[in-house]
Formats: structure tokens, C-alpha cells, sequence
């Protein structure tokens, strides 16, 4: 008797033994990173079991292929989705991840290979990757055929199935192993600054997520902060420059380069020492050779042209920056026009000047904009005695930069006031023409 019951005894605690081996607590699994996931080793079900429960989901689900495993069938124990997802597809272990609450674990063990670093998220289903769903508390790895998972379901088997069929549903985020991305780095923006003290916006498009950008630039570039995938650059000087991102990314660093070209012209009439001016061998305009200063300049069609009331027409073109010499002749009042097409810098502009007195800028039309008020205000008051007299006649017009005309009008006393608050934000250029002759051209930035 004693025997038999020593027997029993033994026989128990090899049920219980089996029966905790069949699902095991494991820490052996680490994600690529190094951080422990915990994980459960399992027993197999029965044949019989695994035919009956692959018949059950082949009839409720009939859309979805299900891959055979182990013995010819696709059910399992051994390993569920994220098991399947994260382990099995990288590793070739059987295990199964869950959270297990009469075991104290308060967090989905998997989630360790999305917050460690091993995998980055991505905006769209990437191949090779990972999907989880947040709602469904499922994953998968991706197929080259878009829109084709395969997932292990539970208990049940390996299946290949569309991401929206099945008993998973809710929010879907999309995962890469981060070893594997391979970062293509590009500087976006434009190729030139079209006078000192410009700004323009660069970016670092298609960016990954988890990713950051380290802005650097040459010395005649100056930058507004370090503001992460764009950032403002400004023009300090002239020449060549370059702008460079350097992307980081799981501690790996990718830098693309930018190089510019920065040009310094300001309009034909500019202070003392700016590239651009007007400016005559002595310093006056009454000798008789007058300098236009025209470096530096991307290349262009540039025509310059010299108008005056008593002269004729005198035009140059010029496809490059230097120095154009032209002798005025024998009026006094004269208008400077220079304009470019099919150029990176875009250009029309314009100068009043007396030859006698060696004025410049001083005799003309006065233009202003109240960015406030949206107000443009042309003033004649400081035409010349020969303007003035045929002021009339004047024909004002606003152009945007694409040269189509947005508004026209004739001059009627002092001054042509606009409001422009109908008008979009850009730039426009103004000119003021009288007897079939340009005096006048001012750009302005709305």
C-alpha cells in the first residue's frame, strides 16, 4: 500500500513538472540592441488537435493561405504572432510573447524591439518589415506584394492574408530593423541667393522617423537656430558657398552638401562699397564716361538700357557680370534700365539721374509700401521741372515676377495710391512710363 501510494505521488509531480515545462518563462531572447524580452517555451498540441483546429479556421477564414509549419500542418503552440514577427522570422527559435499578468509583467514584452532602437518606425509598409497593430495587439512581417502580410493567429495557424482581413483591426504602425535602413541624404532648396542679406528655407526631405539633422555652412552664409528637417540660411557676402545636413540615425551619420552661388546685387543705385552701383570715373555723373558696376552676376540675357526726353535710346546686352562704360549725351535728365530673363536671379530695375549735377537717384518717382496697410504710394513730387511739366501723360503699372500685369493707372496730381490687399503674397515690380519711355522700375516684396 505504501508503495502505491508513494507511486501516485511521483506520478503527480512528473504531471506538473510536464505541465510547467509546456510553458516555460524564459530570458534568452534579446532584441539586436541588447534588451531582454521575456519569452514562454511550449509544447506542441496533439496531431488530431492541430488537424481540427487548421479545418476551423480554413472554413471561417477562406481568404487567407495558410503555411505549413511543422508535419504538413500550419497550427501551432509553439510560437504566436509576435513570436512569429520579431523571433522566429529573424532567429528560427520557437517561442511565444505575451504579457502575462498573473506573473506580474505590466507591458507587452515586444514592445521592447519598437522602443530600444532596433526597429524605427516608418510612414508607409516597408519590405522587408514588421506591422503592429496597436488596437489588435498583433504583428506581422511584410511581402514584396504590397498590401500581403503573413501573421501567425494566436493558436492557430501561419497565414498569408491582406492587412485588412482577419480578426486584427484598428491603428497600424509600420517598422524597419533599423541596421538595415539605408539613409539617401539630399540638401533641398534653391541654387542662389540673388543679393546680400536674402534668406531661403532648406530642408532635408523624406527624413526618417527617429532620425536627426546637423546643419553646418560656409562662412559667407549665416543660419537662423538649428531647427531640425529645414532650416533658414542668409547671405553675408558673395561667391561660392555650400550648406551641409548630416542626417543621425541610430547613431550612424549620412551628410549631403549643397553648393550655392551668392550674388550681390542691390539695384543699380546702391550705397558706397555694395556691388551694383552706378558710379563715373570721378565720382560725378558730368564727366563723359559713366561705369555700371555689374559684379557679381549669375549668368543672363541681361539688357541695360539708357533713356533720356532728348536722346535716343542707347541698349546693350550683356549675358554676364562686369562693367558696362557708356557715354550720355546730351540731355541732362536720364533713366538707367537694366531687366534679365532666364536667369536664377531674376532682375528689373531702374535709376533716375541728372547728368549736370551729378545726382543720382535724387530726381525721380518715389515709391513706398506699407506692409501694414497693404498701401503702394507713388509720389511725383520729386520729378524734375521737365517730368513734372508732363506728368500727366504717365502711365503707372504693377507687375508680378512672371511679368503679367495686375494693375494700371494714369497719373493725376502728387501721387498714385494703391490698396493691394486683394493681391497675393509675392513679388511685384513697379514702373512708371512717359512718352513712350520708361523712367521709372521698383521692386517690392508683398
Amino acid at each position: 500500500m505504501n508503495k502505491l501510494i508513494f507511486f501516485f505521488v511521483i506520478c503527480i509531480v512528473a504531471i506538473q513538472s510536464i505541465k510547467a515545462q509546456c510553458h516555460e518563462m524564459m530570458y534568452d531572447i534579446y532584441t539586436p540592441n541588447g534588451s531582454l524580452v521575456i519569452t514562454f517555451l511550449n509544447c506542441e498540441y496533439s496531431f488530431q488537435d492541430r488537424v481540427r483546429i487548421d479545418s476551423t479556421y480554413a472554413h471561417n477564414f477562406p481568404e487567407a493561405i495558410q503555411i505549413p509549419t511543422y508535419n504538413g500542418l500550419s497550427s501551432s503552440d509553439k510560437f504566436n504572432c509576435h513570436g512569429y514577427a520579431w523571433i522566429k522570422v529573424e532567429q528560427y527559435i520557437d517561442r511565444w510573447i505575451e504579457m502575462d499578468c498573473t506573473l506580474g509583467m505590466t507591458e507587452h514584452p515586444e514592445i521592447a524591439y519598437m522602443t530600444d532602437g532596433s526597429y524605427t518606425e516608418v510612414s508607409q509598409e516597408t519590405y522587408p518589415g514588421k506591422v503592429y497593430w496597436l488596437d489588435g495587439d498583433h504583428s506581422a512581417i511584410t511581402t514584396s506584394q504590397p498590401g500581403i502580410v503573413i501573421s501567425k493567429w494566436g493558436n492557430g495557424p501561419l497565414m498569408q492574408h491582406a492587412l485588412n482581413y482577419g480578426q486584427f483591426g484598428g491603428a497600424i504602425k509600420y517598422y524597419v530593423k533599423t541596421s538595415s535602413i539605408s539613409v539617401s541624404v539630399s540638401v533641398s532648396g534653391p541654387s542662389s541667393f540673388c543679393s546680400i542679406g536674402s534668406s531661403a528655407t532648406y530642408s532635408v526631405p523624406n527624413l526618417p522617423a527617429g532620425a536627426t539633422v546637423t546643419w553646418s555652412n560656409s562662412s559667407n552664409l549665416s543660419k537662423s537656430g538649428n531647427t531640425g528637417s529645414s532650416q533658414v540660411f542668409t547671405s553675408n557676402g558673395v561667391g561660392s558657398a555650400w550648406i551641409d545636413a548630416t542626417v543621425t540615425i541610430n547613431g550612424n551619420n549620412t551628410t549631403a552638401r549643397k553648393n550655392v552661388s551668392l550674388y550681390g546685387f542691390k539695384g543699380i543705385y546702391s550705397q558706397s562699397g555694395e556691388t551694383g552701383n552706378l558710379s563715373s570715373s570721378n565720382g560725378l555723373l558730368n564727366s563723359s564716361q559713366v561705369t555700371v558696376n555689374m559684379n557679381p552676376l549669375p549668368s543672363g540675357n541681361y539688357v541695360w538700357s539708357l533713356e533720356s526726353f532728348s536722346d535716343p535710346v542707347l541698349t546693350w546686352n550683356q549675358n554676364s557680370g562686369g562693367t558696362l562704360t557708356f557715354t550720355p549725351g546730351t540731355g541732362s535728365n536720364y533713366s538707367f534700365y537694366v531687366s534679365t530673363e532666364n536667369s536664377p536671379c531674376p532682375l528689373e530695375e531702374s535709376v533716375y539721374f541728372n547728368k549736370a549735377s551729378g545726382c543720382i537717384g535724387c530726381e525721380g518717382c518715389l515709391m513706398s509700401y506699407n506692409s501694414n496697410t497693404n498701401i503702394l504710394e507713388i509720389s511725383f513730387n520729386s520729378l524734375n521741372t521737365q517730368a513734372r511739366n508732363v506728368k500727366e501723360s504717365y502711365t503707372v503699372q504693377l507687375s508680378d515676377i512672371s511679368g503679367n500685369l495686375v494693375k494700371t493707372g494714369k497719373s493725376s496730381g502728387e501721387t498714385v495710391s494703391w490698396n493691394l490687399s486683394s493681391l497675393r503674397k509675392g513679388i511685384y515690380i513697379v514702373s512708371v512710363r512717359g512718352q513712350n519711355k520708361q523712367i521709372y522700375s521698383k521692386t517690392f516684396i508683398k
